[in-house]
């Protein structure tokens, strides 16, 4: 029979050894496990809930056991503004883990059905880059992850596009969006649903053409819009822009070449209207964006025509095609083409009651005085109004008329000095039938009482 005592003994002598050895095994263990964890360099993982609006809603977080290191596997946040930690009364919308260095760690938000029957939606997570189910650590980092929830909301989104298509420059955006964006570039934010404004700021050598937004209800004014977001919508707005970089140049020619005068025209691209003259500078429009333009001449001065006037584009003045880019010439040319008014006969001039129409001579006023060659002696205008006769007489006749209605009546053809000239070459060419006609075409009906 075995002695119970004897047995107990022997356990006494042989486990009490054994047990003093085993605790001592874990306290070396322990305290060079301590060691170990305090030569290492931690990380942190900072999570923080970013909610709209804030308020006092509870979101409940996971990090699925991953962290260890006595840190808790669910965690509460909200963000209500408070920022200590005081459980059970008030959550922080921040929290910060220390973890080991390496990879594998998670975060989640665990409560999504809750949050969705009370009209909250998780809309994005923001780990820095990183993958919220993969986030990795290194000593001494911290990798800070946002949450972001959103409730009853909506989304609003602005996309850019520019004429020419393709083109680098950046457009800046204010409002319930601040963003920078180029051609094809989207941008866009969940809100609660509501009125929310965004605005474009100019830049110098591009135009607005126009903004369009997806639904009906945004409110568009200048560079503006207001979006009306309603539960569940997206609306996009696309702000389109055009460069300012296209030019109408202005040329003026006339006919004869070189003259002075100058011609009024009205440009449809500025309220400003401008003078031009042959051989002088053309006038450039500036930078225009493309369109449609129209150019006209004014106030076109007494004897002169608009013969032609055409754009190097195929375009007509008043309805110029202007491209992105592109320069268009227009030339406008005009002809000096008096009017021609007419004189009086000699019949009228040799009449005693017409002799006050008289103007830089008088019926008794020599005819080789005025200048002509000496071919009627001692005779006076008068004396060569009345003579009869052809060739030579009726030539003189004509020139007299001619000359008084050079003097007396506006816009006549010529001058005085062009009648004394015209009959002295006449006289010694010795051809007096031609100028003898040019005069009769001019003379009646007599503008002269």
């Amino acid at each position: 029979m075995c002695d119970i005592n004897y047995v107990k003994n022997m356990q006494t002598k042989l486990l009490g050894p054994l047990s003093i050895g085993l605790l001592f095994i874990m306290f070396v263990t322990a305290v060079f496990w301590h060691n170990a964890v305090s030569a290492v360099e931690m990380g942190t993982i900072v999570v923080i809930k970013d909610a709209v609006p804030n308020d006092s809603q509870d979101f409940i977080l996971s990090n699925l056991q991953t962290f260890q290191n006595g840190n808790p596997s669910e965690f509460v946040l909200d963000d209500d503004g408070v920022e200590i930690w005081n459980p059970p009364l008030e959550w922080t919308r921040e929290r910060s883990f220390e973890v080991f260095p390496g990879s594998g760690y998670k975060i989640n938000e665990i409560n999504q059905d809750v949050l969705a029957r009370a009209g909250w939606r998780l809309v994005s997570i923001d780990c820095g880059g990183q993958d919220h189910n993969n986030i990795t650590v290194g000593p001494g980092e911290t990798v800070t992850c946002t949450f972001t929830n959103v409730k009853n909301h909506g989304r609003i989104e602005i996309e850019k596009q520019t004429a020419p298509a393709g083109h680098p420059q950046t457009f800046e955006f204010t409002g319930a969006i601040n963003a920078s964006l180029s051609d094809n570039g989207v941008i866009g934010k969940y809100v609660p649903a509501g009125q929310y404004s965004v605005s474009e700021s100019p830049i110098a050598g591009w135009i607005l053409d126009s903004i369009v937004c997806s639904d009906d209800n945004s409110e568009i004014s200048g560079n503006s819009v207001l979006f009306n977001v309603e539960v569940d919508e997206t609306v996009r707005c696309v702000f389109n822009n055009t460069q300012i970089s296209s030019r109408i140049i202005i040329v003026k020619e006339t006919n004869p070449d070189g003259n002075t005068t100058q011609f009024e025209f009205d440009p449809s691209w500025s309220n400003d209207n401008f003078l031009l003259e042959d051989n002088g500078a053309p006038r450039d429009s500036g930078l225009l964006a493309p369109g449609f333009y129209s150019i006209s001449e004014l106030n076109i001065p007494t004897s002169w025509e608009l013969t032609t006037a055409t754009c190097d584009d195929g375009s007509p003045v008043n309805a110029i095609n202007l491209n992105i880019g592109e320069t268009v010439t227009c030339v406008f040319k005009n002809s000096f083409a008096p009017t021609i008014v007419q004189g009086c006969s000699p019949g009228y001039w040799k009449q005693k009651q017409h002799f006050d129409s008289y103007a830089l001579y008088t019926p008794e006023t020599l005819f080789a005085a005025v200048g002509f060659e000496d071919a009627f002696p001692g005779q006076t205008l008068l004396d060569v109004l009345s003579a009869n006769g052809g060739g030579l007489t009726a030539l003189g006749r004509i020139t007299v008329s001619a000359l008084l209605n050079s003097a007396a009546i506006p816009g006549y053809p010529g001058i005085p000095q062009n009648v004394i000239d015209a009959f002295n070459n006449a006289f010694s060419a010795g051809d007096y039938n031609a100028l003898k006609d040019q005069y009769e075409a001019l003379q009646d009906p007599c503008p002269l009482n």
